[in-house]
Protein backbone atom coordinates (compact mmCIF):
# COMPACT_ATOMS: atom_id res chain seq x y z
CA UNK A 1 0.00 0.00 0.00
CA UNK A 2 1.29 3.48 -0.92
CA UNK A 3 2.33 5.77 1.75
CA UNK A 4 0.90 9.35 1.68
CA UNK A 5 1.15 12.37 3.35
CA UNK A 6 -1.32 15.02 3.35
CA UNK A 7 -0.22 18.59 2.60
CA UNK A 8 -1.17 19.79 6.42
CA UNK A 9 1.32 16.87 7.78
CA UNK A 10 4.42 17.64 5.74
CA UNK A 11 3.46 21.18 6.46
CA UNK A 12 3.56 20.45 10.90
CA UNK A 13 6.78 17.95 10.05
CA UNK A 14 8.34 21.16 8.62
CA UNK A 15 6.92 23.64 11.70
CA UNK A 16 5.27 25.29 9.83
CA UNK A 17 2.54 27.25 10.82
CA UNK A 18 -1.16 26.05 9.33
CA UNK A 19 -4.13 28.15 9.40
CA UNK A 20 -7.85 27.23 8.38
CA UNK A 21 -8.93 29.48 5.51
CA UNK A 22 -12.71 29.41 4.73
CA UNK A 23 -13.48 26.50 6.39
CA UNK A 24 -11.17 24.31 4.66
CA UNK A 25 -8.94 25.23 2.44
CA UNK A 26 -5.07 25.50 4.22
CA UNK A 27 -3.13 28.39 4.42
CA UNK A 28 0.49 28.44 5.09
CA UNK A 29 1.54 31.37 7.19
CA UNK A 30 4.68 32.66 5.69
CA UNK A 31 6.84 35.56 6.15
CA UNK A 32 6.60 38.31 3.29
CA UNK A 33 10.32 37.82 2.32
CA UNK A 34 8.88 34.08 1.49
CA UNK A 35 6.16 35.18 -0.63
CA UNK A 36 6.51 33.28 -3.90
CA UNK A 37 3.94 32.42 -6.28
CA UNK A 38 1.86 29.57 -4.21
CA UNK A 39 -1.47 30.35 -3.71
CA UNK A 40 -3.50 29.60 0.33
CA UNK A 41 -1.13 32.16 2.29
CA UNK A 42 -1.60 34.06 5.75
CA UNK A 43 0.89 36.88 6.52
CA UNK A 44 1.04 38.48 9.77
CA UNK A 45 2.51 42.06 10.41
CA UNK A 46 1.40 45.54 11.04
CA UNK A 47 0.01 48.25 8.98
CA UNK A 48 1.96 50.63 8.19
CA UNK A 49 0.36 53.05 5.83
CA UNK A 50 -3.42 52.86 5.25
CA UNK A 51 -4.94 54.51 1.55
CA UNK A 52 -8.69 53.89 0.29
CA UNK A 53 -9.39 50.15 0.16
CA UNK A 54 -5.43 49.33 0.08
CA UNK A 55 -2.86 48.91 2.56
CA UNK A 56 0.59 48.13 3.34
CA UNK A 57 1.42 45.73 5.85
CA UNK A 58 5.07 44.90 7.53
CA UNK A 59 6.40 42.46 9.40
CA UNK A 60 10.67 41.75 10.64
CA UNK A 61 11.59 40.64 7.36
CA UNK A 62 9.98 43.59 4.80
CA UNK A 63 6.86 45.43 3.62
CA UNK A 64 4.15 44.90 1.15
CA UNK A 65 1.25 46.62 -0.23
CA UNK A 66 -2.01 44.33 -0.06
CA UNK A 67 -5.24 44.82 -2.03
CA UNK A 68 -8.92 44.20 -0.88
CA UNK A 69 -10.24 45.11 -4.47
CA UNK A 70 -11.76 48.87 -5.61
CA UNK A 71 -13.27 51.15 -3.23
CA UNK A 72 -17.20 50.15 -3.19
CA UNK A 73 -18.88 52.00 -0.36
CA UNK A 74 -17.36 49.32 1.88
CA UNK A 75 -15.16 50.92 4.69
CA UNK A 76 -12.45 48.36 6.23
CA UNK A 77 -11.49 50.95 9.05
CA UNK A 78 -7.98 49.68 9.40
CA UNK A 79 -5.50 51.96 11.47
CA UNK A 80 -1.61 52.04 11.36
CA UNK A 81 0.25 50.38 13.65
CA UNK A 82 -2.25 47.71 14.19
CA UNK A 83 -1.31 43.86 13.56
CA UNK A 84 -3.14 42.08 11.19
CA UNK A 85 -3.56 38.21 9.90
CA UNK A 86 -4.06 38.37 5.82
CA UNK A 87 -5.17 35.63 4.35
CA UNK A 88 -4.70 35.34 0.26
CA UNK A 89 -2.13 34.81 -2.35
CA UNK A 90 0.46 36.70 -3.90
CA UNK A 91 -0.11 38.97 -7.00
CA UNK A 92 3.17 40.23 -8.55
CA UNK A 93 4.51 42.96 -6.06
CA UNK A 94 1.77 42.87 -4.33
CA UNK A 95 -0.88 40.58 -2.05
CA UNK A 96 -4.35 39.94 -3.00
CA UNK A 97 -6.37 39.61 0.49
CA UNK A 98 -9.27 36.87 0.64
CA UNK A 99 -9.93 37.72 4.39
CA UNK A 100 -8.15 39.75 7.32
CA UNK A 101 -7.77 38.59 10.59
CA UNK A 102 -7.53 41.33 13.83
CA UNK A 103 -5.93 41.08 17.01
CA UNK A 104 -9.02 40.45 18.75
CA UNK A 105 -10.48 37.97 16.64
CA UNK A 106 -12.74 40.07 14.15
CA UNK A 107 -13.61 38.92 11.02
CA UNK A 108 -13.12 40.95 7.64
CA UNK A 109 -14.26 39.02 4.71
CA UNK A 110 -12.74 40.44 1.28
CA UNK A 111 -13.79 37.81 -0.93
CA UNK A 112 -14.08 34.27 -1.32
CA UNK A 113 -10.57 32.28 -2.15
CA UNK A 114 -12.42 31.05 -5.40
CA UNK A 115 -14.71 32.24 -8.03
CA UNK A 116 -15.86 36.18 -8.98
CA UNK A 117 -15.22 38.81 -6.67
CA UNK A 118 -17.63 40.83 -5.06
CA UNK A 119 -17.11 43.51 -7.22
CA UNK A 120 -17.23 41.70 -10.59
CA UNK A 121 -18.89 43.19 -13.51
CA UNK A 122 -18.59 46.73 -10.99
CA UNK A 123 -16.58 49.57 -12.91
CA UNK A 124 -13.22 50.56 -11.89
CA UNK A 125 -14.33 52.47 -8.59
CA UNK A 126 -16.27 48.96 -7.86
CA UNK A 127 -19.41 50.51 -8.16
CA UNK A 128 -22.20 48.83 -10.91
CA UNK A 129 -21.59 49.38 -14.40
CA UNK A 130 -23.03 52.11 -16.06
CA UNK A 131 -26.50 49.91 -16.07
CA UNK A 132 -26.92 48.95 -12.59
CA UNK A 133 -27.35 51.49 -9.43
CA UNK A 134 -24.45 54.06 -8.68
CA UNK A 135 -23.91 54.95 -5.33
CA UNK A 136 -21.07 57.56 -3.38
CA UNK A 137 -20.46 57.16 -0.31
CA UNK A 138 -20.04 61.25 0.32
CA UNK A 139 -22.70 63.50 -1.34
CA UNK A 140 -21.08 66.33 -3.39
CA UNK A 141 -21.87 69.07 0.28
CA UNK A 142 -19.47 66.02 2.05
CA UNK A 143 -17.12 66.13 -0.68
CA UNK A 144 -16.64 69.75 -0.35
CA UNK A 145 -16.61 69.54 3.22
CA UNK A 146 -13.84 67.40 3.32
CA UNK A 147 -11.73 69.94 0.83
CA UNK A 148 -12.31 72.72 3.38
CA UNK A 149 -11.15 70.36 6.53
CA UNK A 150 -8.37 70.24 4.17
CA UNK A 151 -7.59 73.76 4.01
CA UNK A 152 -9.14 74.87 0.67
CA UNK A 153 -11.15 77.88 0.51
CA UNK A 154 -13.54 79.09 -2.71
CA UNK A 155 -14.24 75.31 -3.51
CA UNK A 156 -16.68 74.97 -6.18
CA UNK A 157 -18.11 71.46 -8.04
CA UNK A 158 -16.73 71.63 -11.74
CA UNK A 159 -18.17 67.88 -12.57
CA UNK A 160 -19.15 64.71 -11.23
CA UNK A 161 -17.41 61.99 -12.98
CA UNK A 162 -18.38 58.16 -12.94
CA UNK A 163 -15.41 57.46 -10.36
CA UNK A 164 -15.21 60.70 -8.96
CA UNK A 165 -15.78 64.77 -8.41
CA UNK A 166 -13.61 67.57 -9.74
CA UNK A 167 -13.56 70.82 -7.79
CA UNK A 168 -12.21 74.31 -8.65
CA UNK A 169 -10.70 75.26 -5.44
CA UNK A 170 -8.43 78.13 -3.36
CA UNK A 171 -5.45 76.77 -1.66
CA UNK A 172 -3.77 78.37 1.80
CA UNK A 173 -1.21 80.70 -0.53
CA UNK A 174 -4.13 81.76 -2.65
CA UNK A 175 -3.25 80.17 -5.50
CA UNK A 176 -5.68 78.15 -8.17
CA UNK A 177 -6.26 74.72 -7.51
CA UNK A 178 -7.98 71.75 -9.66
CA UNK A 179 -8.72 68.49 -7.14
CA UNK A 180 -10.32 65.15 -8.09
CA UNK A 181 -12.04 63.76 -5.04
CA UNK A 182 -13.07 59.94 -4.97
CA UNK A 183 -16.19 59.04 -3.79
CA UNK A 184 -14.88 57.44 -0.56
CA UNK A 185 -13.16 61.10 0.17
CA UNK A 186 -9.39 60.30 -0.61
CA UNK A 187 -7.89 62.57 -2.76
CA UNK A 188 -7.38 61.26 -6.67
CA UNK A 189 -5.62 64.40 -7.83
CA UNK A 190 -4.08 67.52 -6.97
CA UNK A 191 -3.21 69.90 -9.33
CA UNK A 192 -1.85 73.84 -8.93
CA UNK A 193 -3.59 75.56 -11.53
CA UNK A 194 -2.23 79.07 -11.27
CA UNK A 195 0.12 81.01 -8.48
CA UNK A 196 3.50 81.53 -7.66
CA UNK A 197 6.08 79.10 -5.34
CA UNK A 198 4.37 77.58 -2.43
CA UNK A 199 4.36 79.85 0.86
CA UNK A 200 2.37 78.07 3.25
CA UNK A 201 0.69 75.28 1.47
CA UNK A 202 1.96 72.06 1.86
CA UNK A 203 -0.18 68.61 0.22
CA UNK A 204 1.99 66.33 1.89
CA UNK A 205 -0.60 65.22 4.30
CA UNK A 206 -2.77 64.04 1.63
CA UNK A 207 -0.54 61.72 0.42
CA UNK A 208 0.57 58.20 2.19
CA UNK A 209 3.25 57.95 5.14
CA UNK A 210 5.16 55.90 2.38
CA UNK A 211 5.17 58.66 -0.24
CA UNK A 212 5.83 61.30 1.93
CA UNK A 213 9.40 59.62 3.06
CA UNK A 214 9.82 59.49 -0.93
CA UNK A 215 9.19 63.07 -1.60
CA UNK A 216 11.34 64.52 1.84
CA UNK A 217 14.37 61.98 0.60
CA UNK A 218 14.37 63.44 -2.88
CA UNK A 219 14.50 67.17 -1.20
CA UNK A 220 10.83 68.16 -2.42
CA UNK A 221 9.84 71.23 -1.19
CA UNK A 222 6.61 72.48 -3.12
CA UNK A 223 4.37 69.92 -4.54
CA UNK A 224 2.63 71.31 -7.56
CA UNK A 225 0.53 67.99 -8.57
CA UNK A 226 0.22 64.55 -7.86
CA UNK A 227 -1.73 62.20 -9.18
CA UNK A 228 -2.75 58.97 -7.48
CA UNK A 229 -2.70 55.52 -9.66
CA UNK A 230 -3.65 52.01 -9.22
CA UNK A 231 -0.38 50.93 -7.68
CA UNK A 232 2.00 54.10 -7.54
CA UNK A 233 1.53 57.89 -7.48
CA UNK A 234 3.17 60.75 -9.79
CA UNK A 235 4.22 63.74 -8.22
CA UNK A 236 5.68 67.06 -9.68
CA UNK A 237 6.86 69.98 -8.02
CA UNK A 238 10.50 71.46 -7.23
CA UNK A 239 13.21 70.77 -4.77
CA UNK A 240 15.15 73.67 -2.16
CA UNK A 241 17.22 74.60 -5.42
CA UNK A 242 14.37 75.83 -7.41
CA UNK A 243 14.48 72.72 -10.05
CA UNK A 244 11.84 70.67 -11.43
CA UNK A 245 11.28 67.23 -10.27
CA UNK A 246 8.92 64.36 -11.23
CA UNK A 247 8.37 61.44 -9.38
CA UNK A 248 6.88 57.79 -9.57
CA UNK A 249 6.46 56.39 -6.44
CA UNK A 250 4.79 53.13 -5.63
CA UNK A 251 2.12 53.26 -2.64
CA UNK A 252 4.44 51.69 0.03
CA UNK A 253 7.43 54.63 -0.78
CA UNK A 254 9.68 52.53 -3.11
CA UNK A 255 10.73 55.32 -5.51
CA UNK A 256 10.33 54.10 -9.34
CA UNK A 257 11.46 56.91 -11.19
CA UNK A 258 12.87 59.71 -10.72
CA UNK A 259 13.28 63.51 -13.28
CA UNK A 260 15.32 66.27 -12.33
CA UNK A 261 15.52 69.47 -14.79
CA UNK A 262 19.10 70.13 -14.17
CA UNK A 263 18.80 73.34 -16.16
CA UNK A 264 19.25 76.66 -14.03
CA UNK A 265 16.77 78.22 -11.52
CA UNK A 266 14.66 80.22 -12.69
CA UNK A 267 14.83 83.42 -10.69
CA UNK A 268 12.91 84.00 -8.19
CA UNK A 269 9.42 86.82 -8.05
CA UNK A 270 9.84 89.63 -6.05
CA UNK A 271 6.45 90.50 -6.26
CA UNK A 272 3.56 88.29 -5.02
CA UNK A 273 -0.20 88.53 -6.34
CA UNK A 274 -1.12 91.63 -4.31
CA UNK A 275 1.96 93.57 -6.26
CA UNK A 276 1.05 92.61 -9.07
CA UNK A 277 -2.72 93.73 -8.59
CA UNK A 278 -0.73 97.26 -7.55
CA UNK A 279 1.58 97.29 -10.82
CA UNK A 280 -1.75 96.13 -12.92
CA UNK A 281 -3.71 98.76 -11.76
CA UNK A 282 -1.08 101.54 -11.89
CA UNK A 283 -0.68 101.01 -15.63
CA UNK A 284 -4.49 101.77 -16.06
CA UNK A 285 -5.81 98.41 -16.31
CA UNK A 286 -8.59 96.34 -14.30
CA UNK A 287 -7.58 93.10 -12.50
CA UNK A 288 -9.55 90.33 -12.79
CA UNK A 289 -7.76 87.89 -10.38
CA UNK A 290 -6.46 85.34 -12.45
CA UNK A 291 -2.45 84.63 -12.10
CA UNK A 292 -0.42 82.20 -13.31
CA UNK A 293 3.08 81.42 -12.57
CA UNK A 294 5.18 80.41 -15.70
CA UNK A 295 8.88 80.12 -14.92
CA UNK A 296 10.20 83.23 -15.92
CA UNK A 297 6.68 85.35 -16.03
CA UNK A 298 3.10 85.66 -14.84
CA UNK A 299 0.04 85.70 -17.10
CA UNK A 300 -2.44 87.61 -15.85
CA UNK A 301 -6.03 88.36 -16.95
CA UNK A 302 -7.22 91.82 -16.77
CA UNK A 303 -9.07 94.02 -19.01
CA UNK A 304 -7.44 97.14 -20.83
CA UNK A 305 -8.55 100.77 -20.26
CA UNK A 306 -10.32 100.73 -23.80
CA UNK A 307 -12.50 97.93 -21.79
CA UNK A 308 -11.31 94.40 -23.64
CA UNK A 309 -10.31 91.65 -22.36
CA UNK A 310 -6.26 90.91 -22.16
CA UNK A 311 -4.39 88.42 -20.59
CA UNK A 312 -0.86 90.20 -19.75
CA UNK A 313 2.75 89.03 -20.01
CA UNK A 314 4.30 90.80 -16.32
CA UNK A 315 8.17 90.27 -15.62
CA UNK A 316 8.96 88.18 -11.69
CA UNK A 317 9.82 92.36 -10.66
CA UNK A 318 6.07 93.61 -11.77
CA UNK A 319 7.40 95.40 -15.19
CA UNK A 320 4.11 94.47 -17.77
CA UNK A 321 5.98 94.01 -21.30
CA UNK A 322 3.51 92.23 -23.51
CA UNK A 323 -0.63 92.88 -23.69
CA UNK A 324 -2.62 89.74 -25.70
CA UNK A 325 -5.93 90.13 -26.45
CA UNK A 326 -8.46 87.31 -25.16
CA UNK A 327 -10.47 85.84 -27.81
Amino acid sequence: MKNTLSRKSIFAAAGIPILMLSGSVLAQTVSIEQLDASGGLSIEGEVRDVFGNRFVIEDDTGRILVETGPARGQSYDLREGERLTVFGEPDGDSFDAFRIVREDGTEIEVRRPSGPPPWAGQGESGRQAPDGPRQARLNEDEAAAVLRDAGFSDVRLEERDEHHYEFDATDVDGRAVEIELMFDGSFKKVEVDSGGAAQNADFRALLPEGVQRALDERGVVDIREFDAKPRHYEVEGFDAEGREIEMDIENDGRIRKVEIDDRAAPPQATVDEAGLRERVEANGYTFEGNVERKPRHFEVRATNPEGEPVELHVDLNGEIYKEQLRR
